[in-house]
């Protein structure tokens, strides 16, 4: 097993712990250590912004007591929309690694015009983007979830 495979294994089990109807699951990792990992929320919190990326990146600001993250990563089950592709970028981190891709993802949602752009399209060339990694694991979280 890869080390990318290790972290979205971690991120794999944060999403089964979601309880709304689509879970995803991230972690931020720093110089191969867990510095946070969170589950989305939309549905429990009736918040739009509860994405797992944005919590984990939050958690993980406050774990490492700064602003900015350049010496991690952060993993997700799926591509990260543009709002927590944006979160990443303001934070410095410059790689991200996940699971199912956008378009993987979009079958599951009636709604996608939020998810107009990749994140190939929205980061910058100094920031490595990792994708496809346990991808048929993590479409298989979602479908599991959509099942109840």
């Amino acid at each position: 097993m890869t080390e990318d495979e290790h972290f979205m294994m971690v991120a794999l089990e944060e999403a089964k712990k979601g309880m709304g109807p689509k879970r995803f699951g991230a972690v931020v990792v720093c110089n191969g250590k867990v510095m946070a990992k969170a589950c989305s929320t939309t549905y429990e919190d009736n918040d739009g912004t509860q994405h797992a990326e944005i919590k984990a990146i939050s958690k993980a600001c406050r774990a490492l007591k700064s602003r900015h993250l350049p010496d991690c990563v952060l993993y997700s089950t799926a591509e990260p929309c543009m709002m927590c592709t944006g979160a990443a970028l303001w934070e410095k981190i410059r790689r991200i690694v996940y699971g199912m891709s956008r378009k993987d993802a979009l079958e599951f949602f009636e709604h996608s015009n939020h998810w107009s752009k990749s994140i190939s399209e929205l980061v910058p060339k100094d920031c490595e983007v990792v994708s496809g990694v346990l991808r048929g694991e993590c479409i298989e979280i979602l479908k599991q979830t959509l099942k109840g």
